[in-house]
Protein backbone atom coordinates (compact mmCIF):
# COMPACT_ATOMS: atom_id res chain seq x y z
CA UNK A 1 0.00 0.00 0.00
CA UNK A 2 3.01 2.67 1.01
CA UNK A 3 4.48 1.85 -2.25
CA UNK A 4 1.92 2.43 -4.35
CA UNK A 5 0.95 5.62 -2.69
CA UNK A 6 4.34 6.84 -3.47
CA UNK A 7 4.08 5.63 -6.73
CA UNK A 8 0.97 7.31 -7.19
CA UNK A 9 1.71 10.78 -5.30
CA UNK A 10 5.43 10.51 -6.85
CA UNK A 11 7.29 9.80 -3.32
CA UNK A 12 6.79 11.94 -0.22
CA UNK A 13 7.46 9.70 2.08
CA UNK A 14 9.57 6.39 1.93
CA UNK A 15 7.63 3.13 2.09
CA UNK A 16 6.14 0.83 4.51
CA UNK A 17 8.57 -1.28 6.25
CA UNK A 18 8.25 -5.16 6.17
CA UNK A 19 6.20 -6.55 8.89
CA UNK A 20 7.93 -7.51 12.12
CA UNK A 21 10.58 -4.80 11.15
CA UNK A 22 11.58 -2.86 13.68
CA UNK A 23 10.83 0.93 13.18
CA UNK A 24 13.48 3.12 11.74
CA UNK A 25 14.38 6.58 12.47
CA UNK A 26 16.36 9.07 10.69
CA UNK A 27 19.59 10.61 12.53
CA UNK A 28 20.22 14.24 12.36
CA UNK A 29 23.15 15.13 10.93
CA UNK A 30 25.96 15.27 13.60
CA UNK A 31 26.89 18.85 14.97
CA UNK A 32 29.58 21.05 12.85
CA UNK A 33 33.00 21.14 14.79
CA UNK A 34 33.69 24.01 12.42
CA UNK A 35 33.38 27.59 14.48
CA UNK A 36 30.90 29.76 12.20
CA UNK A 37 32.67 32.31 9.60
CA UNK A 38 32.25 36.11 11.04
CA UNK A 39 32.83 38.48 8.33
CA UNK A 40 34.28 41.64 9.27
CA UNK A 41 32.82 44.63 8.17
CA UNK A 42 34.45 47.07 5.20
CA UNK A 43 35.01 50.66 6.10
CA UNK A 44 32.37 51.15 3.09
CA UNK A 45 29.88 49.37 5.65
CA UNK A 46 31.09 51.30 8.87
CA UNK A 47 30.64 54.66 7.08
CA UNK A 48 26.74 53.88 5.93
CA UNK A 49 26.38 52.29 9.58
CA UNK A 50 27.34 55.46 10.92
CA UNK A 51 25.58 58.12 8.62
CA UNK A 52 22.50 55.97 8.90
CA UNK A 53 22.89 56.31 12.57
CA UNK A 54 23.65 59.97 12.24
CA UNK A 55 20.51 60.49 9.77
CA UNK A 56 18.36 59.16 12.27
CA UNK A 57 19.95 61.49 15.06
CA UNK A 58 19.85 64.99 13.62
CA UNK A 59 16.77 66.77 13.40
CA UNK A 60 14.19 67.51 10.47
CA UNK A 61 16.25 70.07 8.54
CA UNK A 62 13.72 73.54 9.18
CA UNK A 63 11.08 74.32 6.61
CA UNK A 64 12.06 76.82 3.52
CA UNK A 65 11.58 80.15 4.97
CA UNK A 66 9.04 81.34 1.90
CA UNK A 67 9.69 84.94 0.56
CA UNK A 68 7.05 87.62 1.69
CA UNK A 69 6.43 89.83 -1.05
CA UNK A 70 5.18 93.59 -1.31
CA UNK A 71 1.89 92.81 -2.38
CA UNK A 72 1.76 90.15 0.58
CA UNK A 73 2.26 92.43 3.37
CA UNK A 74 -0.12 94.27 5.25
CA UNK A 75 -0.86 96.95 4.12
CA UNK A 76 -1.23 100.38 6.64
CA UNK A 77 -4.62 101.88 6.24
CA UNK A 78 -3.97 105.75 5.74
CA UNK A 79 -7.66 106.45 8.09
CA UNK A 80 -5.20 105.37 11.06
CA UNK A 81 -2.89 108.37 10.53
CA UNK A 82 -5.12 111.18 10.20
CA UNK A 83 -7.57 113.54 12.22
CA UNK A 84 -10.02 114.69 9.44
CA UNK A 85 -13.39 116.58 10.44
CA UNK A 86 -14.05 115.99 13.83
CA UNK A 87 -16.41 118.22 16.41
CA UNK A 88 -15.81 118.32 19.88
CA UNK A 89 -14.65 114.98 20.23
CA UNK A 90 -12.00 113.31 22.40
CA UNK A 91 -9.02 112.01 20.11
CA UNK A 92 -6.11 109.62 20.98
CA UNK A 93 -3.16 108.50 19.14
CA UNK A 94 -1.32 105.80 22.06
CA UNK A 95 2.20 104.39 22.20
CA UNK A 96 3.28 102.27 19.40
CA UNK A 97 -0.22 103.66 16.99
CA UNK A 98 2.15 105.88 14.52
CA UNK A 99 5.68 104.36 15.64
CA UNK A 100 7.80 107.16 13.29
CA UNK A 101 5.30 107.63 10.42
CA UNK A 102 3.56 110.62 8.62
CA UNK A 103 0.49 112.06 10.83
CA UNK A 104 -2.08 114.80 9.53
CA UNK A 105 -4.27 116.80 11.45
CA UNK A 106 -6.82 118.90 9.80
CA UNK A 107 -10.49 120.41 9.97
CA UNK A 108 -11.39 119.86 13.50
CA UNK A 109 -12.74 122.34 15.49
CA UNK A 110 -13.17 121.76 19.76
CA UNK A 111 -11.30 118.91 19.96
CA UNK A 112 -8.66 117.86 22.37
CA UNK A 113 -5.83 116.25 20.42
CA UNK A 114 -3.50 114.02 22.20
CA UNK A 115 -0.72 112.51 19.69
CA UNK A 116 1.48 110.62 22.38
CA UNK A 117 4.23 108.50 20.01
CA UNK A 118 6.31 109.84 18.53
CA UNK A 119 6.43 111.02 15.03
CA UNK A 120 8.36 111.45 11.24
CA UNK A 121 6.50 114.76 10.69
CA UNK A 122 3.17 115.93 11.38
CA UNK A 123 1.23 118.82 9.47
CA UNK A 124 -1.90 120.53 10.98
CA UNK A 125 -4.68 122.43 8.92
CA UNK A 126 -7.79 124.93 9.43
CA UNK A 127 -8.35 123.65 12.55
CA UNK A 128 -10.18 125.77 15.59
CA UNK A 129 -10.24 125.91 19.05
CA UNK A 130 -8.96 122.59 20.49
CA UNK A 131 -6.27 121.43 22.57
CA UNK A 132 -3.33 119.76 20.99
CA UNK A 133 -0.91 117.61 22.74
CA UNK A 134 2.07 116.27 20.77
CA UNK A 135 5.07 113.95 21.16
CA UNK A 136 8.33 113.86 19.83
CA UNK A 137 8.34 114.61 16.28
CA UNK A 138 11.59 113.84 14.32
CA UNK A 139 11.10 116.41 11.75
CA UNK A 140 8.79 118.99 11.58
CA UNK A 141 5.06 119.92 12.31
CA UNK A 142 3.92 122.33 10.18
CA UNK A 143 0.32 124.35 11.52
CA UNK A 144 -1.10 126.57 8.76
CA UNK A 145 -4.81 128.45 8.88
CA UNK A 146 -5.94 127.67 12.93
CA UNK A 147 -7.55 130.22 15.46
CA UNK A 148 -7.54 129.72 18.95
CA UNK A 149 -5.65 126.75 19.18
CA UNK A 150 -3.96 125.83 22.87
CA UNK A 151 -0.96 123.67 22.20
CA UNK A 152 1.58 121.48 23.99
CA UNK A 153 4.87 120.42 21.28
CA UNK A 154 7.62 118.55 21.34
CA UNK A 155 10.27 118.72 18.04
CA UNK A 156 12.84 119.39 15.93
CA UNK A 157 11.48 122.30 13.83
CA UNK A 158 8.50 124.61 14.78
CA UNK A 159 6.66 126.28 11.96
CA UNK A 160 3.18 128.18 11.24
CA UNK A 161 1.45 130.16 8.93
CA UNK A 162 -1.76 131.92 9.43
CA UNK A 163 -2.35 131.80 12.89
CA UNK A 164 -4.76 133.59 14.77
CA UNK A 165 -4.80 133.77 18.58
CA UNK A 166 -3.24 130.63 19.60
CA UNK A 167 -0.97 129.58 22.66
CA UNK A 168 2.10 127.60 22.08
CA UNK A 169 4.13 125.58 24.22
CA UNK A 170 7.24 124.33 22.97
CA UNK A 171 9.97 122.01 23.40
CA UNK A 172 11.58 122.43 19.65
CA UNK A 173 15.77 122.49 19.15
CA UNK A 174 15.97 124.72 16.51
CA UNK A 175 14.37 128.11 16.68
CA UNK A 176 10.82 128.40 15.54
CA UNK A 177 9.48 130.06 12.69
CA UNK A 178 6.43 132.35 12.58
CA UNK A 179 4.73 133.70 9.58
CA UNK A 180 1.52 135.38 8.39
CA UNK A 181 0.36 135.39 11.84
CA UNK A 182 -0.71 137.34 14.77
CA UNK A 183 -1.76 137.30 18.40
CA UNK A 184 0.32 134.79 19.18
CA UNK A 185 1.95 133.44 22.57
CA UNK A 186 4.52 131.19 23.03
CA UNK A 187 6.06 129.51 26.28
CA UNK A 188 8.19 126.70 27.23
CA UNK A 189 6.55 123.16 27.10
CA UNK A 190 4.89 121.85 30.61
CA UNK A 191 4.04 118.36 29.55
CA UNK A 192 4.84 115.05 30.01
CA UNK A 193 3.19 111.53 29.86
CA UNK A 194 4.68 107.98 30.40
CA UNK A 195 6.79 106.94 27.37
CA UNK A 196 8.11 110.23 26.37
CA UNK A 197 11.73 109.37 27.44
CA UNK A 198 11.65 106.64 25.37
CA UNK A 199 9.82 108.15 22.18
CA UNK A 200 12.70 111.34 22.46
CA UNK A 201 15.32 108.79 22.41
CA UNK A 202 13.46 107.28 18.99
CA UNK A 203 12.94 110.72 17.59
CA UNK A 204 16.73 111.42 18.08
CA UNK A 205 15.87 114.96 19.97
CA UNK A 206 17.63 116.29 23.22
CA UNK A 207 16.27 116.83 26.00
CA UNK A 208 18.66 119.71 26.99
CA UNK A 209 17.57 121.65 24.02
CA UNK A 210 15.23 123.84 24.00
CA UNK A 211 15.30 127.09 21.91
CA UNK A 212 11.63 128.11 21.88
CA UNK A 213 12.17 131.78 22.78
CA UNK A 214 14.41 132.52 19.91
CA UNK A 215 11.63 132.84 17.25
CA UNK A 216 12.11 133.72 13.60
CA UNK A 217 9.58 135.82 12.39
CA UNK A 218 9.09 135.98 8.84
CA UNK A 219 6.74 138.56 8.55
CA UNK A 220 8.29 141.00 10.95
CA UNK A 221 7.64 144.55 10.38
CA UNK A 222 8.81 147.55 12.35
CA UNK A 223 6.03 148.38 14.73
CA UNK A 224 4.24 145.24 14.93
CA UNK A 225 4.48 142.46 17.87
CA UNK A 226 2.98 139.06 16.49
CA UNK A 227 4.11 137.08 18.83
CA UNK A 228 4.84 137.81 23.03
CA UNK A 229 6.21 135.57 25.68
CA UNK A 230 3.24 132.82 27.32
CA UNK A 231 3.70 132.71 31.13
CA UNK A 232 4.71 129.69 32.80
CA UNK A 233 1.56 129.29 35.00
CA UNK A 234 -0.53 130.01 31.40
CA UNK A 235 1.52 127.00 29.86
CA UNK A 236 0.94 124.76 32.92
CA UNK A 237 -2.79 125.59 33.07
CA UNK A 238 -3.34 124.12 29.65
CA UNK A 239 -2.41 121.07 30.75
CA UNK A 240 -4.37 120.83 34.11
CA UNK A 241 -7.67 121.23 31.87
CA UNK A 242 -6.83 118.63 29.94
CA UNK A 243 -5.80 116.14 32.32
CA UNK A 244 -8.59 113.12 32.62
CA UNK A 245 -9.67 113.93 29.61
CA UNK A 246 -7.37 111.52 28.04
CA UNK A 247 -7.40 107.49 28.13
CA UNK A 248 -3.65 107.52 28.46
CA UNK A 249 -2.36 109.58 31.80
CA UNK A 250 -0.38 112.95 30.92
CA UNK A 251 0.84 115.54 33.31
CA UNK A 252 3.18 118.47 34.00
CA UNK A 253 6.33 118.12 34.42
CA UNK A 254 6.16 119.07 38.29
CA UNK A 255 3.14 117.20 38.70
CA UNK A 256 2.40 114.51 41.79
CA UNK A 257 3.97 111.15 40.94
CA UNK A 258 6.24 111.87 37.71
CA UNK A 259 9.80 110.88 37.49
CA UNK A 260 10.63 111.72 33.98
CA UNK A 261 10.07 114.92 32.39
CA UNK A 262 11.67 117.33 30.53
CA UNK A 263 13.56 120.44 32.01
CA UNK A 264 10.84 123.62 31.87
CA UNK A 265 12.94 126.24 30.58
CA UNK A 266 12.17 129.71 31.41
CA UNK A 267 14.82 131.98 28.69
CA UNK A 268 15.62 135.14 29.66
CA UNK A 269 11.74 136.71 29.19
CA UNK A 270 9.96 137.38 32.18
CA UNK A 271 11.73 136.21 34.40
CA UNK A 272 10.80 135.59 38.74
CA UNK A 273 12.96 137.65 41.33
CA UNK A 274 14.52 134.49 42.49
CA UNK A 275 15.45 133.50 39.03
CA UNK A 276 18.38 136.17 38.92
CA UNK A 277 19.55 135.77 42.11
CA UNK A 278 22.71 133.74 41.44
CA UNK A 279 23.81 131.49 37.96
CA UNK A 280 25.59 127.88 37.97
CA UNK A 281 26.57 126.43 34.54
CA UNK A 282 26.46 122.44 34.23
CA UNK A 283 28.22 121.46 31.09
CA UNK A 284 28.21 117.72 30.52
CA UNK A 285 29.37 114.65 27.95
CA UNK A 286 27.07 111.45 27.45
CA UNK A 287 30.36 109.86 27.90
CA UNK A 288 32.17 106.75 25.76
CA UNK A 289 31.02 104.07 23.52
CA UNK A 290 30.87 101.38 26.45
CA UNK A 291 28.93 104.15 28.55
CA UNK A 292 26.51 104.26 25.66
CA UNK A 293 26.34 100.24 24.92
CA UNK A 294 25.93 99.65 29.01
CA UNK A 295 22.94 102.24 29.22
CA UNK A 296 25.09 104.37 31.78
CA UNK A 297 24.98 107.54 29.69
CA UNK A 298 21.29 107.19 29.76
CA UNK A 299 20.86 106.33 33.32
CA UNK A 300 23.24 109.59 34.08
CA UNK A 301 21.12 111.82 32.13
CA UNK A 302 18.00 110.37 33.53
CA UNK A 303 19.41 111.46 37.24
CA UNK A 304 20.61 115.10 36.48
CA UNK A 305 16.61 115.81 35.02
CA UNK A 306 15.39 114.40 37.94
CA UNK A 307 17.71 116.20 40.03
CA UNK A 308 16.39 119.42 38.22
CA UNK A 309 12.92 118.39 38.09
CA UNK A 310 12.94 117.79 42.30
CA UNK A 311 14.55 121.14 42.94
CA UNK A 312 12.29 122.76 40.41
CA UNK A 313 11.31 125.59 42.42
CA UNK A 314 15.02 126.74 43.40
CA UNK A 315 16.76 125.65 40.61
CA UNK A 316 14.77 127.88 37.45
CA UNK A 317 16.38 126.66 34.36
CA UNK A 318 17.36 129.72 32.30
CA UNK A 319 18.78 127.85 28.95
CA UNK A 320 19.49 124.59 27.81
CA UNK A 321 21.52 123.25 24.76
CA UNK A 322 22.72 120.65 22.64
CA UNK A 323 25.84 121.45 20.87
CA UNK A 324 28.94 119.33 18.83
CA UNK A 325 32.53 119.70 20.87
CA UNK A 326 35.52 118.97 18.81
CA UNK A 327 39.11 118.70 20.49
CA UNK A 328 39.51 122.49 20.94
CA UNK A 329 36.11 122.92 22.89
CA UNK A 330 36.26 119.31 25.07
CA UNK A 331 39.97 121.06 26.59
CA UNK A 332 38.28 124.51 26.55
CA UNK A 333 34.96 123.34 28.44
CA UNK A 334 36.20 120.43 30.50
CA UNK A 335 40.12 121.14 30.97
CA UNK A 336 40.53 117.42 29.68
CA UNK A 337 43.91 115.70 29.43
CA UNK A 338 45.07 115.21 25.69
CA UNK A 339 44.96 111.51 26.17
CA UNK A 340 41.44 111.58 27.62
CA UNK A 341 39.94 114.06 24.46
CA UNK A 342 41.67 111.44 22.13
CA UNK A 343 40.17 108.96 23.66
CA UNK A 344 36.88 110.59 24.22
CA UNK A 345 37.01 111.72 20.06
CA UNK A 346 37.58 107.79 19.10
CA UNK A 347 34.12 106.60 20.86
CA UNK A 348 31.48 106.38 18.42
CA UNK A 349 28.81 106.60 20.80
CA UNK A 350 26.95 110.14 20.39
CA UNK A 351 29.32 110.72 17.68
CA UNK A 352 28.70 113.98 15.54
CA UNK A 353 30.65 115.42 12.66
CA UNK A 354 33.31 117.30 14.07
CA UNK A 355 33.01 115.68 17.77
CA UNK A 356 30.93 114.19 20.26
CA UNK A 357 27.78 115.34 21.69
CA UNK A 358 27.89 117.71 24.81
CA UNK A 359 24.80 119.39 26.71
CA UNK A 360 25.09 122.30 28.85
CA UNK A 361 22.30 123.45 31.52
CA UNK A 362 22.26 127.22 32.73
CA UNK A 363 20.48 127.88 36.56
CA UNK A 364 19.36 130.78 38.36
CA UNK A 365 18.57 130.60 41.85
CA UNK A 366 19.97 131.86 45.35
CA UNK A 367 23.10 129.88 45.66
CA UNK A 368 22.38 127.59 43.42
CA UNK A 369 25.78 126.56 42.42
CA UNK A 370 26.20 125.33 45.94
CA UNK A 371 22.96 123.30 45.80
CA UNK A 372 23.81 121.87 42.61
CA UNK A 373 27.28 120.40 44.12
CA UNK A 374 25.45 118.79 46.63
CA UNK A 375 23.04 117.04 45.33
CA UNK A 376 25.86 116.08 43.00
CA UNK A 377 27.55 114.55 46.25
CA UNK A 378 24.38 112.42 47.08
CA UNK A 379 24.14 110.82 43.97
CA UNK A 380 26.48 108.13 42.75
CA UNK A 381 25.50 108.31 38.82
CA UNK A 382 26.15 112.25 39.19
CA UNK A 383 29.10 111.66 41.63
CA UNK A 384 31.10 109.10 39.15
CA UNK A 385 30.03 111.39 36.31
CA UNK A 386 32.05 114.53 37.56
CA UNK A 387 35.09 111.70 38.68
CA UNK A 388 35.21 111.01 35.19
CA UNK A 389 35.57 114.53 34.08
CA UNK A 390 32.41 114.93 32.19
CA UNK A 391 30.24 116.67 34.18
CA UNK A 392 30.87 120.23 35.13
CA UNK A 393 29.45 122.97 37.61
CA UNK A 394 30.94 125.79 37.66
CA UNK A 395 29.05 129.40 39.52
CA UNK A 396 30.81 132.64 39.95
CA UNK A 397 33.10 134.97 37.09
CA UNK A 398 34.23 130.69 36.35
CA UNK A 399 30.55 130.37 35.42
CA UNK A 400 29.88 133.27 33.53
CA UNK A 401 33.16 132.81 31.04
CA UNK A 402 31.65 129.34 30.36
CA UNK A 403 28.12 130.78 30.13
CA UNK A 404 29.64 132.65 26.97
CA UNK A 405 31.53 130.44 26.20
CA UNK A 406 28.94 127.68 25.54
CA UNK A 407 25.74 129.92 24.95
CA UNK A 408 27.39 132.28 22.56
CA UNK A 409 30.84 131.76 21.49
CA UNK A 410 30.51 128.00 20.45
CA UNK A 411 27.81 127.94 17.32
CA UNK A 412 27.71 124.63 16.17
CA UNK A 413 24.10 123.28 17.05
CA UNK A 414 22.53 119.60 17.03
Amino acid sequence: MGQYLSRLFGGGRSADPPAGAPPTFEEAPPPSTTAPTQTKPTPADTQTQAGSEAAAAAPAPPAEKKPVYSWEKKRRDPKDFIFSKRTNEVLVKEKGSIAGQQFVIEECEGCDIFVLDWTDSITVDECKDCRLFVGPVAGSIFIRDCTSLQCHIVCQQFRCRDLKDCDIALHVTTEPVIESSSSLRIGCLDFTYDGLDEHMRAANLSPFSNKWWQVFDFSKKDGETHWTPLKQAESSKIVDTAQGKCTQAIGRAGGKGQTWALPVVLGPLDLPPAATQGKCVILFCAGGEEATESGVATVRSGALLSAVQKNRDEWHVLKSRALVAGTKRLTEGFGLSEGAVESLMKSKAKKKKGGVEVSALLLGGASVTAAVEAEVKKSSELSGWKDEGLLRVCGGPEGEELEALVFEVWKDEI
